[in-house]
């Protein structure tokens, strides 16, 4: 009579992390829930994404209304593709529910930010890397935006915590 409802918020965690990533799924797929996961990008987001020299680009205005940039890591590159024509990135869901495993595109943010909690990233540089509008205090404008090295050296904590969680890359 009634549908099971799945619950709105889904995040892996270090017990499901390593089926999803190293789940048997096609190329592009993998390719996207690897760097969707690495970069906390939306889901639209991913789609007009760019490298343009050493950073990856997204085509026009974000969500919250900016343009945003990353520098370039050697695991981001070697994930990245034209992601174009993946207009229904929920397909990512269907696939990792075949594997039994449920998980939504915002759910690799999800995921993204408690892993760089876990990985001791600070918030700041958390939300920067996954283009979340920080609070307008004079404290973070005069923080500004964190450096490329600090930029890399976060996703780092969060490649080397992923491996912990058993991913192979």
């Amino acid at each position: 009579l009634y549908a099971k409802l799945q619950p709105r918020d889904s995040r892996l965690t270090k017990d499901n992390f390593a089926q999803v990533w190293n789940a048997d799924l096609p190329e592009e797929w993998r390719k996207w829930l690897h760097f969707a996961l690495l970069t906390a990008m939306r889901r639209d987001e991913i789609r007009r994404t760019y490298i343009k020299g050493s950073r990856v680009y997204i085509d026009g205005l974000t969500k919250n209304g900016t343009t945003h940039s990353l520098p370039l890591t050697d695991s981001i590159r070697a994930c990245w593709m034209d992601f174009s024509d993946r207009a229904d990135a929920r397909k990512i869901t269907e696939l990792l529910e075949a594997a039994g495993v449920y998980l939504t595109p915002h759910g690799c943010r999800r995921t993204f930010k408690s892993a760089a909690r876990e990985a001791g990233v600070s918030d700041s540089v958390s939300d920067f890397i996954s283009n979340h509008i920080q609070e307008d205090t004079v404290a973070n404008r005069y923080r500004g935006d964190p450096s490329d090295d600090v930029i890399c050296d976060a996703i780092h904590k969060i490649e080397m915590l992923y491996k912990e969680w058993g991913a192979i890359f």
